[in-house]
């Protein structure tokens, strides 16, 4: 790919630019591609226009459409397109990555979906995006649907049985666990001298929950722990700078 290409990042509307996604997978994606230097472009897109449903998705140059973030970077590195992150990590430690990988996307950040969309306190708050950026009542009817959608998929994933104090459970476990293991100063996860995957998707997430009215239990448990607030900071500086909203809250 050449540098004058450009890689289409499909990924759900931002009300603002200087704010991080409303999708957690579409900021992990568009993280990714900073860290890496790939040049791209923001293209809106609806569940309903991707090949697997979902978003994101990408258009490389060649028109090839790819879903989903995690195959997305797999064929970016298999491609040459990016560079691999984890190139100097042992077999051991892109395990450790895997697992944490795993660990934030199929159970972490489905409990701060929940607590955004299924719990009513966040639903009020998260409810307001969509009130905010189309006419009533059109707002509140996107929001209940997409609401109703969320409830099943959870449901149906095994987090959406669970009450609300049992998913502000596993949230603390995770960022308890986290927090030890930088709590020894660490500026990087593996302790490597530059970011590897998981340094950018640990950022992502929860710099994207942070930018959530619909979580406050979540954002709490972070902003009471210095070392992931270093970190979240250090990470923002060098791929998001424009998200000064974020920033002074980590300063605090």
């Amino acid at each position: 790919m050449s540098g004058s290409e450009r890689i289409q990042l499909h990924v759900v509307p931002k009300a603002d630019a200087n704010n991080p996604s409303s999708s957690g997978f579409c900021q992990k994606l568009e993280s990714y591609l900073r860290a890496t230097s790939v040049p791209y472009e923001y293209v809106t897109a609806y569940p309903f226009q991707a090949p697997k449903g979902k978003v994101p998705f990408v258009t490389m140059p060649s028109g090839e459409k790819i879903p989903d973030s995690h195959f997305i970077i797999r064929h970016l590195k298999a491609t040459g397109v990016t560079k691999d992150l984890d190139a100097d990590l042992t077999p051991a430690q892109k395990a450790d990555s895997r697992a944490w990988q795993a660990w934030l996307e199929e159970i972490v950040y489905n409990c701060m979906v929940y607590e955004r969309w299924i719990d009513d306190a966040g639903y009020v708050e998260s409810a307001k995006e969509f009130q905010d950026q189309a006419p009533w009542p059109l707002g509140s009817l996107l929001a209940w649907y997409f609401r109703r959608r969320i409830r099943n998929a959870l449901y149906y994933a095994g987090i959406g049985r669970h009450s609300i104090d049992e998913v502000h459970t596993l949230e603390k476990e995770f960022v308890d666990a986290l927090d030890a293991k930088f709590a020894d100063g660490r500026e990087y996860f593996h302790e490597t001298s530059s970011p590897t995957e998981i340094d950018i998707f640990l950022y992502a997430f929860i710099t994207q929950g942070l930018s959530q009215n619909g979580n406050p239990y979540f954002t709490g448990l972070v902003m009471e722990k210095r070392a992931l607030k270093d970190f979240a900071k250090k990470m923002l500086e060098k791929l998001h700078p424009e998200y000064e909203g974020v920033e002074k809250m980590l300063q605090t």
